[in-house]
């Protein structure tokens, strides 16, 4: 249930598009009828789906038409494989092994801005973190891995921002932006042992006990979500789990990595 309610954020965005485009026509001003968002991240939201209505979006795996993904494509998608959490993380889930589809799919989110998958994979997080039992108590707050603000203007959005709503308002959860990323290095595209010192956070001062539900797109060697636990733990935090959209399989970490 919790993945067909997220699913239906799409539709949702299709309405809201098609309103305002017959305010525009009608020579209303757009932007007050697109609640999208802010900034160059809420002028994301309206292009992108502006451009699904215009160009259907197509199955990573088959190139057929399909939002985000055809029924057969989907059933290739593999488990996320077992790991321990990274150090100074309680808990981590992830819904899919970072290959194929999955990783196609993540792409074109975070280097494509194609929205159309956003409510997807937020519904697929969703699902992982609301079907293992114990993982959390229905409280807490929800926040993200946030790129460095550099890279944040250069894309107009953060890829993991829009990831952490959905699943906030899936799992019916408050979510914050917690964490500000240092300037340094991406990890994509670095090997194992560079990435291991991952990247540093500051973080805002949180009422203690606080629980923190982190969430980002994909994971190799939990580095990220490492460095940003123990800011938050530093920060007020008492519990910290994780939730990915994706977690990459060990052989594939040994030598070049895609994930953080």
């Amino acid at each position: 249930m919790t993945r067909q309610r997220c699913r239906g954020g799409f539709l949702a965005l299709v309405s809201q598009l098609s309103g305002s485009l017959s305010t525009m026509r009608d020579g209303g001003d757009v932007r007050r009828q697109a609640t999208l968002g802010q900034g160059a991240a809420g002028r994301g939201w309206w292009r992108s789906g502006l451009a699904a209505l215009v160009f259907p979006a197509t199955c990573p795996g088959c190139g057929q038409v399909a939002e985000p993904v055809c029924e057969r494509c989907a059933a290739t998608l593999v488990a996320a494989p077992v790991a321990p959490p990274p150090f100074g993380v309680d808990a981590w889930v992830a819904a899919f092994a970072y290959q194929g589809v999955a990783r196609e799919l993540v792409a074109r989110l975070k280097y494509r801005n194609a929205r159309v998958a956003l409510a997807w994979l937020s519904g697929a997080v969703a699902g992982a973190v609301a079907e293992r039992d114990g993982f959390y108590g229905g409280s807490g707050i929800v926040t993200w891995v946030p790129t460095t603000p550099s890279r944040r203007r250069h894309r107009g959005f953060d890829h993991a921002e829009l990831l952490a709503r959905v699943t906030a308002d899936c799992l019916e959860l408050p979510v914050r932006g917690l964490l500000r990323r240092l300037p340094g290095p991406p990890q994509t595209g670095r090997d194992r042992s560079e990435r291991r010192t991952g990247p540093r956070f500051t973080a805002r001062l949180l009422p203690s006990p606080a629980s923190v539900l982190l969430i980002d797109d994909v994971s190799t060697t939990g580095a990220s979500l490492s460095a940003a636990a123990m800011t938050l733990r530093a920060n007020g935090a008492r519990y910290v789990r994780a939730a990915t959209v994706a977690r990459t399989p060990i052989q594939a970490t040994a030598n070049y990595c895609h994930g953080e």
